[in-house]
C-alpha cells in the first residue's frame, strides 16, 4: 500500500488559493467542474460522465456511477453549490452530459487553474483526507470514495493518523536527556 504524500494533496494554503482562484466567475464551467470534483471526491472521468439526471435536486445530492471497479455513490452537495450546478444545467436535456469534454481537456483546465504543480486527482485525494480529518471514520471515507476494498482507503487513514500520532509520540523528546 503506497501513502499519500504532500505532494497527492493539496495543502490548506494551496486549497484556499485554489478556491479563490474558482469563486471568480461562480457559473464558469471549468470553476464548477474542479469545485464538483473537490467536494465529491470523484475522479476526473466519473465527473465527467455525469448528466442532470444524476442529481437529485430537491435532496441536494448527486449520484456518482463509479469508474475503476468502484462502487456507485450518492454525495450530498452544500446548497449553494447545488443551486449553481442546478442553474449551470437548467437548459441541459436530462441525459446531456454536464460536462462535455474528454480527460485530456479536463488536464488542461486543470493545469490552468491548479495553484501548484500537482496532478487533477489530488482533487480526489484532497476530498478524502478532508472528510477523513471532519469524521474520522475511515468506513465513511470508503464509502464517499466509492473503494470497494478498506485497503484502498486505508491510506488516508495512515497519512493523516500517521503525522498526528509521531508529533505526538516525539513531543518533548529532545528536552530529555538521553545520556546521564
Amino acid at each position: 500500500m503506497k501513502p499519500i504524500t504532500e505532494a497527492k494533496f493539496l495543502t490548506d494554503e494551496e486549497r484556499a488559493k485554489l478556491n479563490a482562484t474558482l469563486n471568480r466567475d461562480p457559473t464558469d464551467r471549468n470553476a464548477l467542474l474542479l469545485q464538483l470534483i473537490l467536494l465529491t471526491g470523484a475522479r476526473g472521468k466519473e465527473a465527467l460522465s455525469l448528466t442532470p439526471k444524476d442529481f437529485a435536486w430537491s435532496e441536494g445530492t448527486v449520484n456518482i456511477t463509479a469508474a475503476k471497479k468502484s462502487d456507485n455513490r450518492t454525495i450530498p452537495l452544500p446548497v449553494e453549490f447545488c443551486r449553481r450546478i442546478k442553474a449551470y444545467t437548467d437548459n441541459l436535456k436530462a441525459d446531456e452530459l454536464i460536462f462535455p469534454i474528454e480527460t485530456r481537456q479536463l488536464r488542461y483546465i486543470w493545469d490552468y487553474y491548479r495553484p501548484v504543480k500537482k496532478g487533477v486527482h489530488c482533487l480526489r485525494h484532497t476530498a478524502g483526507i478532508l472528510l477523513y480529518i471532519n469524521c474520522r471514520d475511515i468506513n465513511v471515507v470508503r464509502v464517499y470514495l466509492g473503494h470497494r476494498n478498506i485497503q484502498s482507503t486505508l491510506v488516508y487513514l495512515n497519512f493523516v493518523e500517521g503525522a498526528r500520532k509521531l508529533r505526538q509520540a516525539m513531543k518533548g523528546m529532545w528536552s530529555q536527556k538521553v545520556l546521564d
